[in-house]
């Protein structure tokens, strides 16, 4: 088939190759094969008269003519998608499409399911919302990405920013891993185990735990530190016997908890607070109904995770309980058998 200069799906490639710097989550975006993205580029590129990707490295960089095209394309190409989303609007078809974003695990979780109750609010009709793991701040900024959940700082005045979720988290492990290197009985005892953290440019730093009863605040220091950028990453690694983590918000996997797979130490101590926020950008041209999903979403997920952390922190102190009853029946049954062995 021949290819056009006004052929959308060829704009469309480049632009998510710019992104993402990778030719197969480019194809996985654009809904094609990588071959059908490297002709396309090559295209193009004959089209324009030299090189616009740096294929040399990974991942893969735009080179300076390709920055120019980027830069000539990009405005144009909002404008064009916000005046498509427009017709299909007035048309009464669908609702502009809204592409959402946040963590892999929120996204799966949380996002999803609040995406699904707003959908069946009365009202709601035509909504079309695309997910996609993974974006950033930058991405919102720069019109790749609609609504972004987001623990990041959102301070930047082009943003819009409705507060979600506030909570704060408790240091997990896997029994199994408990088991081989032993239990920490204070912070302090951490430089003898391996930290699973989360990345501090999504999260704020993960520097100290604070003594909930006392406000004490003591540095963390580990052995070896591990930094992932995703939740299910650091879950995986935890359950895996690699480490310790104290950036697991227990309210994303409850069945963990329940199941006894991950398991709270230190009790009593917790990670300092955070804040996730749903942003988007001021100047967005579509920021009205932006803002009014946003706020739905802010609010859905907020209650929803409100609801999961009420439960994990039960299922905690339980699990404390236990301990303590099993501690004290311990004790209870070695001063029995010393008194008989006294006989």
């Amino acid at each position: 088939m021949k290819i056009s200069p006004y052929d959308a799906r060829i704009w469309q490639t480049f632009l998510s190759l710019a992104k993402t710097g990778s030719f197969i989550q480019t194809a996985v975006e654009c809904d094609c094969t990588t071959s059908n993205v490297t002709r396309r580029i090559q295209w193009l590129e004959k089209e324009l008269g030299g090189r616009l990707v740096d294929r040399g490295v990974r991942p893969c960089r735009l080179t300076a003519l390709g920055e120019r095209a980027l830069n000539r394309i990009e405005a144009p190409w909002r404008a064009f998608a916000a005046a498509v989303d427009s017709v299909r609007s007035a048309g009464g078809a669908l609702l502009p499409r809204i592409t959402v974003s946040g963590p892999i695990a929120m996204c799966k979780r949380q996002i999803g399911e609040a995406l699904y109750r707003l959908a069946q609010k009365k009202g709601v009709e035509g909504l079309m919302c695309e997910v996609k793991p993974g974006m950033t701040v930058s991405d919102v900024l720069e019109g790749r990405c609609d609504i972004l959940f987001t623990a990041a700082d959102v301070s930047d005045p082009r943003l819009d920013a409705r507060t979600s979720i506030r909570g704060s988290t408790v240091p997990l492990a896997s029994p199994r891993y408990l088991s081989l290197h032993g239990e920490p009985a204070d912070p302090g005892d951490l430089t003898g185990h391996d930290g699973i953290i989360r990345s501090a440019d999504l999260f704020p730093p993960s520097a100290f735990l604070t003594h909930e009863e006392t406000g004490r605040r003591q540095a963390c220091r580990w052995r070896n530190l591990f930094v992932f950028s995703d939740m299910e990453a650091i879950r995986d690694a935890v359950l895996a016997e690699r480490g310790i983590s104290i950036d697991l918000p227990v309210s994303m996997f409850l069945s963990d908890l329940r199941e006894g797979r991950l398991v709270p130490i230190l009790r009593h101590w917790r990670r300092d607070s955070w804040t996730y926020s749903v942003v988007f950008a001021r100047d967005n041209p579509r920021a009205a109904l932006l803002g009014k999903i946003a706020g739905r979403l802010a609010a859905e997920v907020g209650a929803a995770f409100e609801r999961d952390r009420s439960e994990a922190f039960r299922l905690i102190e339980a699990y404390w309980r236990r301990r303590g009853s099993a501690a004290e029946g311990a004790c209870a049954a070695g001063r029995t058998g010393a008194f008989k062995n006294t006989d």
